[in-house]
C-alpha cells in the first residue's frame, strides 16, 4: 500500500488566479475563484490515491469548503500578517500548492515545511509560478491573455500546474444540491465589488423578469446577499440560474443546476459549463472586448447590449433539457 501523501492547498481568494495584476490583499475575497479551484481535489486524489489534504482559506470562503469531499482539514486565515496560522501547525507537507499571489501569503508559504512546491511564489519581487514538469504555461497564458491571446478553460491550466490532465473534473462543494427546486428560474443579478462591469443594468433585469414571467415561468430574485449559506440554499432552490460571471455561476454548476451565463468584460471561453450551461456574450463591437476591466472605458457598456430574447429562449431550452433528464 502506498504511503500517505500530505498535501496543502493555499487558496484564500485574495487574488484572482487568472488576474496577472499584483493587487495584494483585498478586503473582499473572490469566492467564485475559490470554487473554481476545487477541481484540484479529484485531480489530486487521482494522482495520489492515499492523500490527506489541508486547505487554507478565508473565513468568508469557509462555508463553500467545509464538508467538501476531499478536504480533510480546513484552516481559516483572513490574510492579515498578524493572524497567519503558524507554519509548523500545518506539519511537514509532501506537496504544497499555492494559488495566491499576494505578497503576505507568498511570504508565509515560504515558511511552511514542504517537500515539493507548486503554484505561485515571489522572485525578486515579481510573481512567478512553479509547475509540474516546468513549462511556464501559466505565466505565459496570463501574459498572452492580457494581449488578447487564445483562451482555454481555467481548470485546464490549474490541473496542468499539478501535472494532471483536464478531463472535466467537477467542482467540489458540500452537499447543497440536496435542496428540492421550488423555482423555475433564479435571477442572480448582483456581482462582487471587484468587477462591477460584469453586471447587466437593473432595468434590463426587470425587463427580463417580465419576459420570463410572461412565458409562464416561476422566477425568484437573488437572496442571501449577507449570508453565504442562505445564498447557496437559494441557488439550490432554482432549477435554472440566469447569472453574470460570478460566484453564482460556479456554485450552480457545482450543484448540477442549469445555467444561462451572461458575459461581457470577461470571456466565456475560460469557463467550463459541464454540459449544463448556455453562455451568452453581449453583442458589443467594442475593440477592447473582453477587457477584464474594473471600469468601463467605452461609450456604451457591453452589458447594456445583452439580447433579452436570446436569454429567454436559452432559459426555456435549459428547462426543457432539465425535464428531459
Amino acid at each position: 500500500m502506498p504511503e500517505m501523501t500530505r498535501i496543502g492547498i493555499i487558496k484564500l481568494g485574495l487574488s484572482e488566479t487568472l488576474d496577472d495584476a499584483d493587487k495584494g490583499v483585498t478586503g473582499a475575497p473572490s469566492l467564485g475563484d475559490v470554487v473554481r479551484a476545487t477541481p484540484l481535489l479529484p485531480a489530486l486524489a487521482e494522482l495520489h490515491p492515499r492523500c490527506r489534504i489541508t486547505w487554507v482559506t478565508t473565513p468568508q470562503a469557509a462555508p463553500l469548503l467545509a464538508g467538501a469531499q476531499g478536504i480533510d482539514r480546513l484552516v481559516q486565515w483572513s490574510g492579515g500578517p498578524d493572524q497567519a496560522p503558524r507554519a509548523q501547525d500545518l506539519g511537514t507537507l509532501d506537496l504544497l500548492v499555492n494559488l495566491e499571489k499576494a505578497r503576505v501569503v507568498c511570504d508565509w508559504v515560504d515558511q511552511v515545511p514542504a517537500g515539493k512546491r507548486l503554484g505561485f511564489f515571489r522572485h525578486q519581487g515579481q510573481v512567478a509560478c512553479r509547475e509540474q514538469g516546468g513549462g511556464g504555461q501559466v505565466m505565459a497564458y496570463l501574459a498572452a491573455r492580457r494581449n488578447g491571446g487564445p483562451r482555454q478553460p481555467w481548470q485546464s491550466l490549474l490541473l496542468g500546474m499539478i501535472g494532471a490532465s483536464w478531463r472535466g473534473q467537477p467542482y467540489a462543494l458540500p452537499d447543497y444540491a440536496s435542496y428540492e427546486p421550488a423555482h423555475d428560474v433564479g435571477l442572480n443579478y448582483a456581482v462582487g465589488d471587484k468587477w462591477p462591469t460584469k453586471a447587466m443594468p437593473s432595468d434590463k433585469w426587470r425587463e427580463l423578469a417580465g419576459l420570463l414571467a410572461a412565458s409562464g415561468l416561476k422566477i425568484s430574485w437573488q437572496r442571501g446577499h449577507r449570508d453565504l449559506r442562505e445564498y447557496l440554499g437559494w441557488i439550490g432552490s432554482c432549477r435554472l440560474l440566469v447569472t453574470q460571471d460570478s460566484l453564482g455561476l460556479h456554485a450552480a454548476l457545482a450543484m448540477r443546476r442549469r445555467v444561462v451565463g451572461l458575459f461581457g468584460p470577461t470571456s466565456a471561453e475560460e469557463v467550463c459549463g459541464y454540459g449544463l450551461a448556455t453562455f451568452i456574450t453581449a453583442g458589443s463591437e467594442c475593440s477592447r472586448s473582453p477587457c477584464y476591466g474594473e471600469r468601463c472605458a467605452a461609450q456604451q457598456h457591453c452589458m447594456e447590449m445583452m439580447d433579452l430574447e436570446e436569454i429567454r429562449r436559452a432559459a426555456l431550452k435549459g428547462l426543457e433539457d432539465d425535464r428531459a433528464e
